[in-house]
C-alpha cells in the first residue's frame, strides 16, 4: 500500500552460506543470490501452535509461515478456538518444495558414510558411527515431526501439487467438496518459499522473474451457511484452461 520496494539482499541466514559456492550457483544460472521478496524473521508462538521449538527452522520455514496466517483467516471468518470439532477440509496448495531434497539426503546418508569410511580404510564402532551419522543428519534435515493446520477440524487434509495451477485446482475441489455436502466449510491455503536455495537452483533455474515469497488462505463456505464472519467475494464460476504451447505469458 505505501508503495515500496521490498525486494532485499539474500538474508545471510537462509543459504546458510552456500551462496559462497559459485559451483553451486552455476547450476542455476546464476553468478550470486538475487534480490528477492524474501523471509527473513517472524515471530511464532511454539507454545501456542504445540511445537517444539528445536523443529522449527528454515526446513520448516513455509508451514511455519502459514500457520498463524491460515488461523487468523479461521477466526475472520467467524470460527472461534473452543476446541469444538468441526467437519471442516484444508487443503495445502503449492508445487513441489524443493528443500524436501534435504530430507531425503538425511535417509541416504547412513549407507554413504559407511561406504565412505570403508573407502578410506576408516573402522568405527557401533557407538561412534551411530554419533557422526547422528551430526551428519541433523545437519541436513532436522528428524520429522508431525504438523499441520488441522486442529480442531475434523475434515480431510492433504496437499494438492499442481505447479502454477495449485490454487486454482485447490479452488475447484473446495467447490465440488461443498457442493456435494461433504464438508462444512473448507480451508484453502497456500504457501511459496521460492528463494530456498534448492527451488533456485533446480526447480527455476534461469530464472528472469524477480524472487517472491509468502502465503494466502481463503476460508470457503457455501453462499448462505457457515459461521456469521465476514464475507469478502462470491465464486460463481471456475474454468481452468491449460496452454499447450511452448514459453510463459503474463496477462
Amino acid at each position: 500500500t505505501t508503495g515500496r520496494q521490498w525486494f532485499q539482499p539474500l538474508p545471510r541466514t537462509r543459504w546458510l552460506g552456500l551462496e559462497q559456492r559459485r559451483d553451486i550457483l552455476a547450476i542455476g544460472g546464476m553468478d550470486e543470490a538475487p534480490e528477492g521478496g524474501y523471509i527473513e524473521s517472524f515471530d511464532f508462538d511454539c507454545r501456542h501452535f504445540k511445537l517444539p521449538p528445536k523443529v522449527i527452522g528454515n526446513h520448516l520455514l513455509a508451514h511455519a509461515f502459514l500457520l498463524p496466517v491460515a488461523e487468523r483467516a479461521f477466526l475472520d471468518a467467524g470460527y472461534a478456538l473452543d476446541g469444538q470439532r468441526r467437519n471442516i477440509a484444508v487443503i495445502v496448495a503449492r508445487d513441489v518444495d524443493h528443500s524436501c531434497l534435504r530430507y531425503q539426503a538425511r535417509n541416504e546418508i547412513g549407507w554413504q558414510l559407511r561406504d565412505s569410511l570403508d573407502r578410506c580404510g576408516i573402522t568405527l564402532s557401533a557407538e561412534q558411527m551411530q554419533a557422526l551419522q547422528r551430526i551428519v543428519k541433523d545437519s541436513l534435515f532436522p528428524e520429522p515431526f508431525p504438523e499441520g493446520i488441522t486442529g480442531g477440524v475434523d475434515g480431510p487434509a492433504f496437499a494438492l501439487c499442481s505447479h502454477e495451477s495449485s490454487a486454482f485446482k485447490g479452488l475447484q475441489l473446495a467447490r465440488y467438496m461443498l457442493s456435494e455436502h461433504m464438508v462444512d466449510a473448507v480451508i484453502l491455503a497456500s504457501s511459496a518459499c521460492d528463494g530456498g536455495l534448492e527451488n533456485m537452483v533446480y526447480a527455476t533455474p534461469h530464472r528472469s522473474q524477480p524472487v517472491g515469497e509468502g502465503c494466502g488462505v481463503l476460508m470457503l463456505e457455501k453462499a448462505g451457511s457457515g459461521a456469521a464472519g465476514r464475507a469478502y467475494a462470491r465464486l460463481r464460476a471456475l474454468e481452468i484452461q491449460h496452454d499447450t504451447t511452448p514459453g510463459v505469458s503474463f496477462l
